[in-house]
């Protein structure tokens, strides 16, 4: 099947069913989440969704869109938060900064990092590093990991023994 054929049966199945819609706002909603609050496992929407005939790249593109949002919204209260304890604005960071000079590894990573990454993102935000410049190198980490985890769960990626 080519990929406009699964995207345009995807939309089908979400405009024509409740479940489709709430599954799908689901799995793009869970992504705003904090990963530090991500406790709690939609892997059973997911299933459901790829039983009704949903496309795993759909669900994949959903769940990265969202974690993007929420990435955003940490970013956002990094940005903003100094001027909680400092009543004045903050410059921006110069061009030799780790955050520009290694961009593509750090902003690639919080995907995979958890908590940790969490904290990236609002150290971004409050070192004002170009939100613009970093969502690409986010998508592609979380559509990486999201892929992953998608690619584990069909059965198609087999889990080393030490990680399981």
């Amino acid at each position: 099947m080519d990929l406009v054929t699964e995207f345009s049966t995807s939309l089908e199945i979400m405009l024509n069913s409740a479940f489709g819609l709430i599954g799908a706002l689901i799995v793009f909603l869970y992504g705003f989440l904090p990963q530090t609050l991500q406790q709690v496992s939609i892997v059973g929407f997911i299933v459901r969704l790829l039983d009704s005939g949903f496309s795993p790249i759909v669900i994949v593109l959903l769940g990265a869109g969202g974690k993007l949002g929420g990435q955003f919204l940490l970013y956002t209260l990094g940005k903003y938060s100094y001027r909680l304890f400092k009543k004045r604005k903050r410059q921006m960071i110069n061009a030799e900064h780790i955050m520009h000079k290694y961009r593509s590894v750090i902003f690639f990573s919080p995907a995979w990092l958890g908590a940790l990454g969490d904290i990236v993102l609002v150290l971004a935000g409050h070192q004002h590093t170009s939100f613009k410049k970093i969502a690409p190198y986010l998508f592609v980490g979380n559509t990486a990991k999201l892929g992953v985890g998608m690619l584990v769960l069909l059965g198609e990626l087999q889990v080393p023994e030490f990680l399981a």
